[in-house]
């Protein structure tokens, strides 16, 4: 079963890396594919780190933990502000967008604290439970999903206000990205209803139940997904 999550978690990485090239070279929507190529890079390191800590390679650098645990920090505001260059038409990005990513920011600076100086066995039993976890180690991981939550809520909410300004009009190319913003909404819903219920599971049944290897392998048919549309 490892071996199924692993060759899926890397096959999905390399997906994810590719389609950032061609998100990257694409002419129309400059800023706005960029930004969903950035989230697609951020998806594959992640995917990719995942396959380590499966086949156990992670062991060897430890520290790499602290990213993978907090990438999905990243997914929310990503998105979101994907979504809102393509529905509000913007060409440039100001500064102040950065501030969607302090979360993440504020949960770096808490494990460069409490994380990336403890010892290497600290560090695996992130992944590998074996002992109880801190109790600020799992508000952490319990808030993850909630804040995915959160901005799924701010993305839907534009495509919304989207839907409404396009009624009565007849512009082609605003109702094909209508369209392409629904469907990676409903994969981005599909995603975070995955992660919470996994995370939901976890907590009922205990360190034995892995919710990640489930919320990474909807990653990667998300990826997939995304690719071939």
């Amino acid at each position: 079963m490892n071996t199924f999550f692993t060759y899926a978690f890397i096959i999905g990485s390399a997906q994810g890396f590719l389609l950032a090239f061609f998100l990257f070279r694409k002419k129309e929507n400059k800023i706005a594919n960029r930004i969903l190529a950035v989230t697609m890079i951020i998806f594959s390191m992640d995917l990719f780190l995942n396959s380590l800590a499966v086949t156990g390679e992670i062991k060897k650098a430890p520290y790499l933990i602290g990213l993978m645990q907090t990438f999905p920090y990243l997914y929310g505001p990503s998105l979101y502000l994907y979504v809102v260059f393509i529905t509000r038409g913007i060409k440039n990005f100001n500064k102040n967008y950065l501030l969607h990513f302090l979360p993440f920011i504020f949960v770096q600076i808490y494990a460069f604290f409490f994380f990336y100086f403890e010892s290497e066995s600290y560090q695996l039993n992130l992944v590998y439970i074996e002992n109880q976890l801190p109790w600020h180690v799992l508000l952490v991981s319990y808030l993850t999903p909630i804040y995915g939550a959160l901005y799924l809520g701010f993305s839907i909410y534009e495509v919304y206000k989207f839907n409404k300004e396009l009624k009565g009009t007849f512009s082609s190319i605003d109702r094909h990205n209508l369209s392409w913003i629904n469907y990676l909404m409903i994969g981005s819903v599909i995603l975070w209803i995955t992660a919470i219920s996994l995370t939901l599971i976890q907590i009922f049944f205990g360190k034995e139940f892995k919710p990640e290897l489930g919320s990474y392998l909807a990653i990667s048919i998300f990826i997939y997904s995304i690719a071939y549309k």
